[in-house]
């Protein structure tokens, strides 16, 4: 009976080790044309992960973008660059690289010296402009209203 046990948790041993973890793939940044399909056309939910606030935002193929947060509209320009950055003209410009990790889509900020900083999580992508109503204007504030 002891040779038995003694064997059963031998095999457990053995096999045990076997199990093999999930791989974990490195985030990958996407290119330029993976960001377009991304974001063309898309109404975008994301927070800001040391804020913790949350912002809906269009991004209308023309160009224009459209975004809501803590009750306030602002609206702007958007453009993509040949190196996959994605760029908000609001007041003043930002430009981003997008990572993808294990299809969670993540804005980098990249400052010299550092390593690329994880800011914003997003967290749905919806078909369409879900910000405006059918006969609602486009606002032409650059900046939220408090």
């Amino acid at each position: 009976m002891k040779s038995i046990a003694v064997i059963t948790l031998a095999m457990g041993l053995l096999l045990g080790g076997c199990v093999s973890q999930p791989m974990r793939s490195a985030p990958q940044t996407l290119s330029a044309q993976q960001v377009e399909q991304l974001f063309a056309g898309k109404t975008v939910e994301s927070v800001n992960r040391s804020t913790g606030i949350t912002s809906f935002t269009y991004y209308d193929p023309d160009g224009r973008v459209l975004q809501s947060r803590l009750w306030s509209q602002r609206s702007g320009k958007w453009t993509v660059k040949s190196n996959g950055k994605v760029c908000l003209t609001f007041d003043k410009t930002q430009c981003r690289r997008i990572a993808n990790d294990n299809g969670v889509y993540y804005k980098l900020r990249k400052r010299k010296g550092e390593k690329a900083k994880r800011v914003v999580a997003y967290r749905s992508f919806h078909d369409g402009n879900l910000l405006l109503g059918k006969n609602q204007a486009w606002p032409k504030v650059s900046h939220f209203r408090p």
